[in-house]
């Protein structure tokens, strides 16, 4: 029984030492490599006391990246992968938040830290990964290690004040993957080409899966994701056979007519997950690869990865919701109403999901892991814990689960969960802004931001960006003259709803 994700590495390594697991276009990594580096970087840790303790990793998305994580599960302790590219502001508040005595840098990243209170922290890849083995003390820690021990605390994006580390654990990446595997058919000659961050869970499908399997990930450049024909090429070229994407990466490749000019030649199966995928753009996808599978994947990052699953096995008509199906096996799911009881048969409640997937809560966060991880209301006899996803979800006539969109102000953007209301913060914390309201439209998908003040557009955005990720910076910024306000003193969003419809339809005509 696997009860240690390492336990993929080692079984694989055994078999495939020489086989290339992870590459771009600049490095690669065999199975072999990976696994010294990652033990070397472990001893490292080890000789230095930091167990059982949070190990930030600030490095690009890269092969040398994967071996960084997993040198810190060998030394007993949890990786926290960090985004280099967000602004300074909030990476520092994130770091202060991990408080972490290993930050695990390269070239390249290093410099991020010069003049922080963290800069002592920094420790070079290179130096770690040419640490002298130290097998007695990796033998300890594993002799020690259980699977509820943490791998990983991954942050979600809709915490712009306050961000919220979500806690995963061997014995849940363990189960997902299992399952996550059987459902994709892996195998030694599965290709993954991954273009999901490593700062999110996302990337565990290709991750582990490419360990367990003996299979192999090309990280798929960013710069590629701009010109969709050269994209599929890069695609041909690499052997890429499965696709584990975001809808908003699918459907720029579709919408542009790209597979009038070429098609991705080896590709056989291809999942989607993060956002609602246009089942329009589904249906592009499925005339150019007829004989592929397509499976709509669905879980928030506090239930490792995703839970539920749906193949497409039938023709979706274009105004048709693609549903999200049913879960992965030791999952369940329930739709409660405001009660805590189950709704009735058709009717939309909100999803809470059950079993050995749910993560560990939040780090050094228990208010926060108290609210949403409760206690299953249907079960009065034993403590069994739910999470509440806050998606709104009902059964179709078919039986098959479809999600509804959500219960608060938390969006998807790009595959990454925004909270409205922490972007009204930001902007409404800028000189100049007064009032300030932020809706997702409907039909483009994009943040709209509308405010009051002094304050130019541009200003606007200008001042925004040194303070979010790019993904929550709003796609246009209109200022009014008022604010729209409901009888009862607060911000009509209907009407500002109308005035954002009324100015899509000036633009798109």
């Amino acid at each position: 029984m696997i009860t240690n994700i390492l336990e993929y590495l080692e079984q694989t390594v055994a078999w495939l030492p020489g086989k290339r697991a992870f590459w771009d276009e600049h490095t690669s990594v065999t199975f072999g490599q990976l696994h010294q580096d990652a033990r070397a970087i472990g001893s490292y840790l080890l000789r230095r006391g930091i167990r059982r303790e949070p190990v930030a990793v600030l490095m690009p998305r890269c092969p040398r990246s994967v071996a960084a994580f997993l040198g810190a599960v060998y030394a007993g302790d949890y990786y926290v992968p960090l985004d280099e590219t967000l602004p300074k502001q909030r990476l520092m508040a994130l770091l202060e938040k991990v408080s972490p005595k290993v930050i695990l840098c390269d070239e390249e990243t290093a410099p991020l830290l010069s003049g922080t209170p963290f800069a002592s922290a920094r420790v070079s890849y290179d130096d770690a990964a040419q640490e002298t083995l130290c097998e007695a003390a990796l033998a300890m820690v594993r002799s020690r290690q259980v699977d509820t021990d943490p791998v990983y605390v991954v942050f979600t994006s809709g915490s712009a004040g306050t961000p919220k580390g979500v806690m995963g654990c061997h014995r849940g990446v363990i189960g997902y993957i299992e399952h996550l595997g059987a459902l994709l058919r892996c195998d030694s000659n599965t290709v993954f080409g991954c273009h999901t961050p490593f700062y999110s869970d996302a990337c565990l499908k290709e991750m582990m899966c490419t360990m367990k399997y003996g299979a192999s990930t090309c990280l798929i450049p960013k710069e590629k994701l701009l010109f969709p024909v050269q994209l599929v090429k890069y695609l041909n070229r690499e052997g890429v056979n499965t696709l584990c994407w975001l809808p908003s990466a699918l459907s720029m490749v579709s919408s542009l007519g790209t597979f009038e000019k070429i098609l991705p030649e080896h590709v056989h199966t291809v999942t989607f997950s993060g956002e609602v995928f246009p089942t329009a753009q589904l249906n592009l996808w499925q005339s150019a690869l007829p004989k592929a599978r397509f499976l709509n994947l669905y879980g928030p990052t506090e239930t490792t990865g995703v839970c539920c699953y749906y193949e497409v096995t039938r023709r979706l008509n274009p105004g048709e919701q693609i549903p999200i199906g049913r879960p992965f096996p030791n999952a369940s799911i329930l739709l409660l109403g405001e009660n805590g009881q189950d709704v009735p048969a058709g009717t939309a409640g909100e999803i809470c999901i059950r079993g050995s997937c749910l993560t560990l809560g939040y780090f050094r966060d228990p208010e926060s892991t108290a609210a949403v991880f409760v206690q299953n209301p249907r079960n009065p006899d034993f403590p069994e814990k739910i999470y509440r996803t806050g998606d709104l979800g009902r059964y179709n006539h078919r039986g098959e689960l479809e999600f509804l969109g959500r219960t608060d102000g938390e969006v998807k953007l790009q595959g990454h969960r925004v909270q409205l209301g922490d972007v009204e913060k930001i902007a409404a914390g800028c000189e100049g802004v007064q009032t300030v309201c932020c809706l997702l439209s409907a039909g483009s998908g994009r943040l709209h931001l509308y405010y009051t003040g002094e304050c130019s557009p541009r200003d606007l955005i200008l001042n925004m960006k040194q303070q979010v990720p790019r993904y929550m910076l709003p796609h246009g910024c209109f200022r009014l003259k008022v604010m729209p306000m409901t009888p009862g003193g607060k911000i009509d969003k209907g009407q500002i709803s109308v005035i954002m419809a009324k100015k899509e339809a000036q633009t798109a005509s």
